[in-house]
């Protein structure tokens, strides 16, 4: 099993016996020997772990000294035929000088010792020769680690901005903490954690020093965090015993996440000689199955930048009146919304804004009472143009029988309705807004010159699976009327199709986009990670079978992703020539702004 970018990490808060190493040591080790049952790749532990950082000046003294350096040995001893990195803190003397350091450590090879306050040279620890200083990278294969250690571990101090340690490309900063609790430190430590991970695209291991250190004045949490760009992937805290916090890391995300800044810099880089073992296929972390709904958080905001973007174009070009083809499905219903709203906000009236419903063969009662509707309690301008009989007349003209229900029935009429929007635009002085969707650009799922074309898409960036959230928060927010409520949320409740193919025997929709192309849900989550996360199709399948284990089996996972990766590069052509549309997320699939690609591309090439 490839471990596709992942490492496994422990932040570890052993039980501490100040001033007895023997005891420190034992706690330390029972949690390697359960990190290690758990499969992780590195282990970091608190600030001076081996003898208690609360020690004060006896840490100075030489009988803690002996006590750290047999702790230490004790815990190669005990380790040196495990694969796991362990990273300790402890005093060592250098040059006379006893120093808080944090040492590296992996069967039974002292890597390194990190220590802020000194020059690089070698010292002897454990019998063997040691390289010291203040600025390391720690290698093992494809992942790359920095420590922070001391007040340079407390995340709210300024000590921590470790970006120097990123350019050089280090993916995870490990923290070694010994920070006393106040009131709102547990609060203000995950922020700053978080902040850390996110301004800097790593991943921030925090092992904080734990009850064991309470001493006369002050209280020790003992807090393990995993973070990584920006978000919490595991926390521990306030356990009276050892503490053990596990989590995958992916740092092909952080490396796809950052950029550099390109800063002289030449941390000492130390390679490990070893590389993340193969873990057993399952992921501890949680595996978003909807990261798009994560990216939209606040739905409000993604339809008020739809909005303001309409109103400035509209302003610019010095619009008073705009055309839509409103079916009474979700894309034109939020395309309809954000119309109103920008009107409202442009200080138009609703009348300039032409809603056309053009029934045709595959149109049900269901969307054509809700397209009336909408438009009904939105006061614009209403109009129902049904394209049967010019449908009919357009297979006549090129002696296409309308019984054969193939792609030229279907994108006959998609172009018929595009004819429509576009002729009544010159008769209104009006500009048509287009209301397609990133998903379906994604997959294709538009006819080329039909619904692909408009004079400015308002929906462009918007996922499939986020606009039932934006209209309920546009709703809330912006349009009272409880009648329209009532009818959007019957389209919401609609199932998904381009109504293009006759409905069944009783009047209801027959042609299921989903039943066709596949889960929405399932190609959102393909396309947010192809796109934003830039991983390869494998890995991509492997976080989708975690992230639907109870929706899906593997299979159809496999099935519907070769689905998207055939459509997706199959269909670039129709999206090289897409019409400008706001850009309300990272995530654009427009030409002229993040995504362009080559419409030769076979997707063979990267199953």
């Amino acid at each position: 099993m490839d471990n596709f970018g992942f490492v496994r990490v422990a932040a570890a808060v052993p039980s501490v016996y100040t001033g007895n190493g023997d005891r420190c040591a034992a706690s330390v080790i029972n949690l390697i020997d359960e990190a290690v049952g758990q499969h992780a790749d590195i282990i970091v532990f608190p600030e001076l772990t081996l003898v208690g950082s609360t020690c004060g000046s006896l840490l100075k003294s030489s009988l803690l000294l002996e006590q750290s350096e047999q702790a230490l040995e004790s815990v190669i001893e005990a380790t040196s035929f495990l694969d796991i990195t362990i990273v300790l803190g402890l005093t060592v003397r250098i040059k006379s000088v006893i120093r808080n350091v944090a040492a590296v450590i992996r069967k039974g090879i002292i890597s390194g010792v990190y220590c802020p306050d000194v020059e690089n040279q070698y010292i002897t620890l454990n019998g063997q020769e040691v390289q010291v200083g203040p600025d390391m990278i720690f290698k093992s294969g494809y992942v790359s680690f920095a420590i922070a250690h001391g007040k340079q571990a407390n995340p709210e101090s300024k000590y921590i901005l470790r970006r120097k340690y990123r350019e050089a490309g280090a993916q995870i900063l490990l923290c070694m903490a010994s920070v006393p609790e106040y009131v709102g430190g547990e609060e203000n430590l995950c922020s700053a954690i978080k902040y850390i991970s996110k301004s800097n695209s790593m991943a921030v291991v925090y092992a904080g020093a734990g009850q064991g250190e309470s001493d006369t004045d002050f209280y020790y949490a003992g807090h393990a965090i995993i973070a990584e760009n920006g978000v919490i992937l595991g926390e521990d805290g306030n356990c009276g015993t050892d503490l053990l916090q596990i989590n995958d890391i992916d740092v092909e995300l952080l490396d796809n996440r950052y950029v550099s800044e390109e800063e002289n810099n030449s941390p000492l880089s130390i390679d490990l000689n070893s590389a993340p073992q193969v873990n057993d296929g399952l992921l501890l972390r949680f595996i978003d199955p909807a990261p798009f709904s994560t990216m939209f958080g606040n739905t409000l905001e993604a339809f008020d930048i739809q909005t303001g973007a309409l109103a400035a174009r509209m302003r610019h070009i010095g619009a008073q009146k705009a055309v839509i083809g409103v079916s009474g499905g979700l894309d034109s219903t939020l395309a309809l919304l954000v119309a109103a709203r920008a009107f409202d906000m442009l200080g138009l009236d609703r009348s300039g804004i032409i809603g056309v419903t053009m029934p045709g063969f595959g149109t049900s009662g269901r969307t054509l009472d809700n397209a009336i509707t909408m438009m009904e309690q939105l006061d614009v301008t209403t109009r129902t143009i049904d394209i049967t009989e010019s449908v009919r007349e357009h297979f006549a003209a090129i002696d296409h029988d309308e019984n054969v229900h193939n792609v030229v029935y279907e994108n006959s009429q998609a172009r018929e309705r595009t004819q429509i929007l576009m002729d009544l635009s010159n008769q209104y002085g009006a500009f048509v807004i287009g209301t397609g969707d990133l998903s379906e650009l994604a997959l294709g799922w538009c006819t080329y010159n039909g619904d692909q074309m408009s004079m400015y898409g308002v929906n462009g960036s918007i996922p499939k699976t986020v606009i039932p959230s934006i209209l309920k928060a546009a709703c809330v927010n912006y349009f009272p009327d409880q009648k329209l409520r009532d009818c959007i949320g019957d389209v919401i409740d609609t199932p998904v199709s381009p109504e293009l193919l006759p409905p069944d025997s009783n009047g209801d929709i027959a042609q299921k986009t989903q039943d066709v192309i596949g889960p929405y849900v399932l190609h959102d989550f393909f396309l947010y990670h192809m796109l934003y996360s830039g991983f390869a199709i494998d890995k991509i399948e492997r976080l989708a079978i975690a992230a639907f284990e109870t929706r899906y089996d593997p299979d159809t996972v496999d099935k519907w992703l070769k689905v998207f990766v055939k459509r997706f590069f199959a269909q670039q052509f129709k999206r090289s020539c897409m019409p400008d549309g706001v850009a309300v997320s990272p995530v654009s699939l427009s030409p002229r702004g993040v995504w362009n690609m080559p419409s030769t591309i076979d997707s063979a090439n990267f199953f």
